[in-house]
């Protein structure tokens, strides 16, 4: 069957913001107060309670979003919907999310997706020598009237985006970030046009206005609806890109639709998830192809009645070079891709 990848993929990526490990990025000796600036995001972005407008810029189209975020003693809770267009929500309470879209059900996003508008930055490792990134302070400047620092992730190969942040002087918090191709072109940009921090967030402001009675339900892959299987994984890459490891992975069985498996290879900011699946299609495919939605690329391949398909917010020949790579693992139970 056809999966949906590249639209709730994309919705997706904007819900969490492309959640980053920063697992395997250096810091220059120098570098040390940009490590402690974006320390300082990380916890400003999760710790501090704020509503504000982002417009979100994108190679076809303007979105603009409202984000409401709080924290209490019963966690993070979090909305975030569109004010043009047609209504959009994004509800997050803790690791469950549901998005609200319209014409369809409310879809439940559990804590396998890390859901979040802006990014995680947890940066204990930044300090571990690597040739994947380096960072460097751009400088100041002035974003939705804060004064602001500004950060730039830079990668050292074609593999991988680059990043740039813009945090706002004296609490850290994330006012701006751009996705950048290997030229250093703006792919896609979010920014706050105004922001109060250290607001008093009330529920009704986290409450969807959408709600859930009217639709039809949109299906997607998600764990918690199959039965689980043993997470040894079953696929396996060759080789990966300098710096991506296997971070984790989703198996499942239901009934008449067979196993299927998800990995996620991370290089610690840079993500591609790799979905493999029998084909229940007409007939029996062979071939690739790529899709490309904003930044995101999606590379499809057909083996032997096996679906193959990478996703991930990298440029093109990454997903295609990781798809590539995967492999059936011997000794895999009967009735699972292989």
């Amino acid at each position: 069957m056809r999966r949906d990848y590249g639209t709730w993929y994309q919705l997706l990526v904007l819900a969490a913001g492309g959640a980053c490990l920063l697992a395997s990025a250096s810091v220059n000796a120098g570098d040390e107060q940009v490590r402690k600036w974006l320390d300082q995001m990380a916890r400003a972005i999760d710790e501090l309670d704020y509503r504000g407008t982002m417009v979100y810029f994108r190679d076809d189209g303007v979105d603009t979003l409202r984000i409401v975020h709080r924290v209490d003693e019963d966690g993070i809770r979090e909305r975030i919907y569109s004010l043009d267009g047609k209504p959009r929500e994004i509800v997050r309470n803790n690791d469950r999310v549901k998005c609200f879209f319209p014409d369809s059900e409310a879809l439940v996003v559990q804590s396998q997706i890390v859901s979040r508008m802006l990014p995680e930055l947890p940066v204990e490792s930044l300090g571990e020598s690597s040739e994947v990134y380096s960072f460097r302070h751009i400088g100041e400047e002035r974003v939705a009237g804060h004064a602001a620092r500004v950060v730039e992730i830079v990668p050292r190969d074609e593999f991988r985006y680059g990043h740039k942040y813009w945090l706002e002087e004296k609490t850290g918090m994330l006012l701006r970030s751009a996705l950048l191709d290997a030229e250093g072109r703006i792919l896609q940009q979010l920014t706050f046009t105004d922001i109060e921090l250290g607001a008093r967030i009330e529920d009704a402001e986290l409450e969807s206005s959408i709600g859930e009675e009217s639709g039809s339900t949109r299906k997607a892959h998600l764990p918690d609806t199959r039965q689980p299987v043993d997470r040894q994984p079953k696929w396996a890459a060759s080789e990966l890109p300098m710096g991506f490891e296997l971070h984790s992975v989703e198996q499942s069985y239901r009934e008449g639709d067979g196993a299927f498996e998800h990995l996620v290879f991370s290089d610690g900011l840079a993500t591609v998830s790799v979905y493999v699946e029998r084909w229940d299609g007409e007939g029996n495919p062979v071939g690739q192809s790529m899709e490309t939605v904003g930044p995101v690329h999606i590379f499809t391949r057909h083996q032997d009645g096996i679906q193959i398909t990478a996703v991930g917010e990298v440029p093109a020949h990454t997903v295609q070079y990781i798809n590539q790579q995967m492999n059936h693992v011997a000794g895999g139970r009967a009735g699972e891709p292989r």
